[in-house]
């Protein structure tokens, strides 16, 4: 868990700074995106960029691309949330400098590293409680990890399973929500649960080798 908390360019929270490390994240913004822009999910695509300093695109009929760069300093964000619509203070940020930065690189997310994008992707695509299936169990699935009860790799597969076994419904009042992210969180602790059961007994102190926490399984 410590390791995947060091964002080497964000400074964030542990819950963030580990959906970072599984893209789920960048699945969330998908959700986020296709409900206030009102957007298909096809629409808006996701592109690892290291540099972390081009922060989306817009692009047009005409084949344009316009681009949102900025500092990677979370007080870009909050400034904005909390003046939108008033002119905010001058920040106190160092300015971006393009020449400094250097080349700017992009790439397109594959493989089953990435599937929680896939996964917010088939959450956004089922609609009614799947997004809050999804972000419930994803919570919960980061906590055990941080609490060290799971591997980073099993991580996914409580949310994809949480998704599997918990069905999506229509969302008609909060209380629906509610219902929804209760029986996802109960879902998700249960395969934490068994997940924890298979886990390696601890290695004694002079045992004298390195033995993993976790039995070799593909989660």
């Amino acid at each position: 868990p410590e390791e995947a908390v060091r964002h080497p360019i964000w400074r964030m929270g542990p819950k963030i700074s580990v959906d970072c490390a599984t893209l789920m994240n960048k699945g969330l913004e998908i959700i986020e995106a296709a409900v206030l822009f009102e957007l298909p999910g096809e629409a808006i695509e996701v592109l690892i960029h290291p540099e972390g300093v081009v922060h989306g695109f817009v692009e047009g009929r005409d084949a344009t691309l316009r681009a949102l760069l900025a500092p990677p300093d979370m007080a870009v964000p909050i400034t904005h949330a909390l003046f939108q619509g008033e002119t905010p203070p001058p920040s106190t940020l160092r300015p971006l400098d393009l020449a400094e930065v250097g080349p700017l690189h992009f790439a397109r997310p594959e493989g089953e590293r990435f599937r929680a994008i896939d996964l917010a992707r088939e959450a956004l695509a089922q609609g009614g409680s799947a997004p809050a299936i999804l972000s419930a169990a994803d919570e919960e699935a980061v906590a055990a990890f941080l609490a060290h009860r799971i591997p980073f790799s099993a991580i996914l597969s409580v949310v994809e399973e949480t998704m599997s076994r918990v069905p999506a419904a229509p969302i008609a009042r909060p209380s629906d929500l509610a219902e929804a992210d209760r029986e996802a969180r109960a879902a998700a602790q249960a395969r934490i649960a068994r997940i924890e059961g298979n886990a390696s007994p601890a290695p004694r102190a002079d045992a004298g080798v390195r033995v993993p926490m976790y039995r070799e399984e593909r989660f």
